[in-house]
């Protein structure tokens, strides 16, 4: 999930950097309009996005399930429903 906020987290920034390096699928979910910092921005570049803004709640949430490489948790399943319900 790509907000102001998390892009500015370290913290997002070493969990991007441990995904990386376990060479794990990076799904970008961004829910505000944001501007990439410069420690984030070439980890994430080259990846798809899926803007919420832009398509609106339902749409988002219907393309990033229509992924065909899609391995999902149920914790995964659970912050979606937990952010919707916000």
């Amino acid at each position: 999930m790509l907000s102001p906020n998390s892009a500015a987290s370290e913290n997002v920034q070493k969990e991007i950097d441990l995904a990386q390096d376990a060479r794990r699928k990076t799904f970008i979910v961004m829910l505000d309009p944001v501007q990439l910092p410069s420690e984030i921005k070439y980890q994430l570049a080259g990846l798809q996005f899926i803007d919420v803004q832009a398509l609106g709640y339902a749409a988002a949430v219907r393309r990033f399930f229509q992924r065909e490489d899609l391995a999902i948790s149920t914790g995964d399943l659970l912050a979606l429903y937990c952010h919707r319900r916000q």
